[in-house]
């Protein structure tokens, strides 16, 4: 199962080349793409959300000012879900096109600990 990860998690593929070589993997992540894994070694928007959220923390805390993250828009959006207090499934309404930036706001008295879903 690890390729069929391996090829679906391929940036160079397209919805449609996936659906036709994989329909059931994409229909089941079309199902319930928060949380779909593809095997126990990938991982969701869940996962992805808490790993993004650990690591935007520390930078927080050992940082002063403005920061930038350059980023792909997956974790873009599960961050902007945790600052703005939104559930993971708005990511699929979130638009990031290419090689734009967003301006997201630490909320006022942010702490390093969030809710997820």
């Amino acid at each position: 199962m690890r390729w069929v990860a391996d090829f679906l998690l391929s940036a160079s593929r397209s919805s449609d080349d996936i659906k036709e070589r994989f329909p059931e993997e994409y229909e089941a992540r079309g199902r319930d793409l928060v949380n779909y894994r593809i095997d126990d070694e990938a991982e969701n928007f869940v996962d992805l959300q808490k790993r993004a959220m650990k690591k935007l923390d520390e930078i927080i805390a050992s940082s002063e000012g403005d920061i930038m993250l350059v980023s792909h828009s997956g974790v873009l959006r599960v961050i902007k879900c945790a600052l703005q207090n939104r559930p993971l499934k708005d990511i699929k309404r979130m638009k990031f096109d290419r090689g734009t930036y967003d301006i997201m706001e630490i909320p006022p008295g942010y702490e390093a600990s969030f809710k997820t879903e």
